[in-house]
Order: C-alpha cells, then sequence, then structure tokens
C-alpha cells in the first residue's frame, strides 16, 4: 500500500506503506518521496500564467496547416483573435460563426438518411 500526501496546490509525496500505522509514522514520513512540486509563476509572467509549452502547443506553425483537419481549433478566427487579444473582434467573429451554423442547422431541419 501507498500512501498520497500534500497539498492540491503546492506539492504532492508518496510513501510506501501506512503512515497512520502505530509507530511507524514518523519514520515513514520522512522516507516520503516528492512527485510534483508546484513551480513558481516568473516574474514576468505571460498571458494567463502559461508556461512556454501550453503557449506554443497552439501556435499555427508554417505548414502545419495544411495538416489540419478543418475542425481543427487552431483554425477557428475567433480563437486566434481572442489570442491574439483582440476581444471586439474575437466577438464578431463568435457571433458570425454562430450566425452561421444556425442557418445552416435551419437549412437542413428535414434530415432523410442515404439508402
Amino acid at each position: 500500500m501507498a500512501t498520497l500526501f500534500g497539498m492540491w496546490d503546492d506539492n504532492l509525496h508518496y510513501v510506501n506503506g501506512d503512515p497512520s500505522a502505530k509507530g511507524k509514522g514518523a519514520r515513514t514520513l520522512s522516507k516520503a518521496q516528492l512527485l510534483w512540486n508546484r513551480i513558481k509563476p516568473p516574474k514576468n509572467s505571460t498571458r494567463y500564467n502559461l508556461i512556454g509549452f501550453a503557449i506554443t502547443h497552439k501556435e499555427l506553425t508554417p505548414g502545419l496547416k495544411e495538416l489540419l483537419p478543418p475542425t481543427d481549433s487552431r483554425l477557428r478566427p475567433d480563437q486566434r483573435c481572442l489570442e491574439n487579444l483582440e476581444f471586439d473582434m474575437a466577438n464578431f467573429e463568435k457571433s458570425r460563426l454562430e450566425q452561421r451554423q444556425h442557418q445552416e442547422y435551419s437549412n437542413n431541419l428535414i434530415w432523410i438518411p442515404p439508402n
């Protein structure tokens, strides 16, 4: 048996065995292994305090656009505007997209399955 302990927003440790067992608690806790430790945000924080990987994860690099399916969220104009802090344009694009989807839905209310 192993026991996990720590704080959800600071660190997480594990120890093999049951630290609440009689006479073994303090000795077992001293052998605890660190699983995760919070990294303090940098002084020059980025948008939304994201780490470098998270920022570049959605980046459209040269040649990638041609490989992505048309449903990929990186291709949504409203998302691109939002990530570029163009909030008014993002709202406009989102409304335009929703209107287009509503129009397509309204035109296809009757669906006939193929034979």
